[in-house]
C-alpha cells in the first residue's frame, strides 16, 4: 500500500490559498483585506486560534516599541527603541541608553532588510516588466529618481543572503546628492 506524503503548509501558505481561492470566485484584480477577511470567515475558511496572551501582548509592545520616536539634539526625528534578533529571541534597547554593541547590530540588521527589499522590488519590477499583459514597462530610472529625491545612499556590493533566499550582484550607484 502506497504511503501519501503530505508536505506540511506554512501559516503564511495557508492565507495565501484562502487569497487566491477568493481571488478565483470574485474574479476581481485589486482586493480589499477586510472583504477576504469576511469572505474567509462566512466560507469557514479561517477560524481565530486559541490566543496565547502572553505572545499577543509582547507583539504589541514590540509594535508600540517600533513605532517610537523623538527629536535629537540636531532636530531629526529618531527612533526610541532597537531591536536585536537572536536565537534566543529579540532584545529592544533605548537608543540614548543602549551600549555600542546593541546598535551596532540592530543597525545590521536593519540594513539587511532594507537590502532584501531593495532586491525583491528591483526582481517585481523585472518580472512585470518583461510579463505583465498590458505591455506596460515601467523605466528604472523613475525609481532611481525617487532614490535621488529621498537622498539615498546605498554601496555597491556583492551579495548572497539566505535570510532573501536571492544571490546575486547588486550594483547601486553609491550615493544620490
Amino acid at each position: 500500500m502506497a504511503t501519501l506524503k503530505f508536505k506540511k503548509r506554512t501559516k503564511a501558505e495557508f492565507m495565501q490559498d484562502i487569497i487566491n481561492q477568493y481571488l478565483e470566485e470574485k474574479g476581481e484584480v485589486g482586493i480589499d483585506m477586510h472583504k477576504v477577511a469576511d469572505w474567509a470567515i462566512q466560507n469557514n475558511l479561517w477560524k481565530p486560534s486559541p490566543t496565547n496572551i502572553r505572545q499577543q501582548c509582547a507583539r504589541e509592545l514590540s509594535r508600540a516599541a517600533r513605532d517610537e520616536y523623538y527629536e535629537d539634539p540636531q532636530g531629526r526625528r529618531v527612533r526610541k527603541k532597537h531591536p536585536v534578533r537572536s536565537s534566543q529571541g529579540v532584545l529592544w534597547a533605548d537608543i540614548e541608553l543602549a551600549p555600542p554593541e546593541h546598535m551596532k547590530m540592530s543597525l545590521q540588521q536593519r540594513r539587511g532588510y532594507i537590502v532584501c527589499d531593495c532586491v525583491q522590488l528591483k526582481i517585481d519590477l523585472d518580472s512585470y516588466n518583461d510579463n505583465n499583459k498590458h505591455r506596460r514597462k515601467y523605466p528604472k530610472k523613475s525609481f532611481e529618481k525617487y532614490a535621488k529625491s529621498a537622498g539615498a545612499c546605498f554601496t555597491a556590493t556583492a551579495f548572497m543572503s539566505e535570510r532573501c533566499n536571492i544571490r546575486f550582484y547588486l550594483s547601486i550607484p553609491l550615493c544620490y546628492k
